[in-house]
């Protein structure tokens, strides 16, 4: 296992992802028929990262005051205890909001339902139905700022630790989207190896696999009939939520659609290796590269039209879900947008824009038990989105680190 008390944590979990990426994506070559220069130009990508970010942190050494990243107290000041009151009745009102406007408990219209197109819509529309600006806070909400605030009250050994979590674990369950455990508890996981608190590694731990058990049960055609008695416990209300019937397919069979195991390993493992050969294959020829356009600013300094990719590949790639009129995107991991628009310098990019960023990590965090959990978040994301959207609502980073700032750089509670 990689240390977390590495002297470049960030940059250590980081590479690991890349090596994780690169591994997955040659194995696919091998078993598929993938590109065989994919591998190496996600190694290329880490190796630029690494230089630039060798470099900056010499840079840093030499320009900037290392400052001290001293244990604080293990009882935080009244104004640190406020701070977490206040953000923490921020977020139990932003999972109220969020249900209100719904108007229903998407996990609960799922229970009723035993098609797996449904399930699919309905989950989609839980975040889609909302105004972009609730989409926002959702994402903020269930990536940064409960997951931030769950570490912070464990690290001071706050009762206001049972609250979050049970806010934020209602919340996951709610939305029913596997990853979001992952995003909910990895973080307070990772705090609790750091500081050897093996029991509640374990009970934590226990939590996340309970979670995602039952949100893969949701989504499980043959589990789902064994929990049809849920469907007495919370009836339906008629027209409670309108499904669209055209959108009927054939049920999933199998073990593969039953398997929690076997869904984590597809989502870690399969999905990332199958998306990034599309990718590649798609923006092969050097003429079908969108050359900054997929960019938002860059559209715009262009004068073209902004080429959202994710959506274009899906429609490229599924378009018989696309004429059933389902919503997707194709999500890569973050390097993949800069081939897209560059091919080959595309990756140099990438690498430096990484190179940059966990740079500024290692200033903002420099040695503090939070530094993995909080950054763990945006490494994730950037695993499967690009490098703005994964530092912006893709993670939450800016949430995290404004909220690590507040109480480790301000307050210094």
């Amino acid at each position: 296992m990689v240390s977390v008390r590495s002297r470049n944590p960030v940059f250590v979990l980081y590479s690991v992802s890349m090596f994780w990426l690169a591994a997955i994506s040659a194995a696919f070559q091998l078993s598929e028929g993938g590109s065989k220069s994919l591998p190496l130009g996600i190694l290329a990508v880490w190796f630029t990262a690494a230089i630039v970010y060798l470099a900056l942190r010499w840079l840093f050494r030499v320009r900037l005051p290392v400052y001290s990243a001293e244990a604080n107290p293990a009882k935080y000041t009244k104004a640190g205890f406020w701070l977490l009151i206040i953000l923490t009745l921020a977020y139990a009102a932003e999972v109220v909001g969020h249900i209100w406007t719904l108007g229903y408990v998407p996990v609960l219209e799922a229970f009723r339902q035993q098609d797996d197109i449904k399930i699919s819509i309905i989950r989609q529309s839980a975040y889609f139905s909302l105004p972009p600006w609730m989409r926002y806070a959702s994402d903020y909400s269930v990536k940064a700022l409960g997951p931030a605030l769950l570490a912070i009250a464990f690290y001071y050994r706050s009762k206001i630790f049972w609250a979050i979590l049970a806010v934020g674990s209602f919340y996951c369950v709610a939305l029913f989207v596997r990853v979001l455990p992952i995003y909910f508890l990895f973080p307070v996981i990772f705090l609790a190896i750091y500081l050897k608190a093996w029991r509640s590694v374990a009970v934590n731990t226990g939590i996340l696999v309970l979670l995602m058990g039952l949100l893969t049960a949701v989504s499980a055609p043959s589990i789902r009939q064994n929990l049809a008695f849920l469907g007495d416990i919370f009836p339906a209300e008629e027209g409670a939520l309108d499904l669209d019937k055209s959108l009927l397919q054939p049920e999933l069979t199998g073990w593969r659609s039953t398997s929690a195991s076997y869904a984590l390993f597809d989502r870690v493992a399969i999905v990332p290796a199958r998306v990034m050969d599309q990718w590649f294959s798609a923006y092969r020829d050097v003429s079908s590269r969108e050359k900054g356009c997929g960019y938002r600013p860059g559209a715009k300094i262009l004068g073209c039209d902004y080429v959202h990719i994710p959506e274009k590949l899906y429609g490229r790639y599924y378009p018989e879900n696309v004429a059933q009129g389902m919503k997707g995107s194709l999500n890569a991991a973050s390097f993949m947008t800069e081939y897209a628009n560059f091919g080959a310098a595309g990756f140099v990019l990438a690498g430096i824009l990484s190179g940059i960023f966990y740079a500024i990590v290692s200033l903002i965090y420099r040695g503090h038990p939070l530094a993995v959990p909080f950054n763990l978040s945006a490494i994730i994301a950037m695993m499967e989105t690009n490098f703005f959207t994964a530092i912006n609502s893709g993670s939450g980073w800016i949430v995290f680190t404004t909220v690590f700032i507040l109480f480790f750089r301000l307050l210094r509670v």
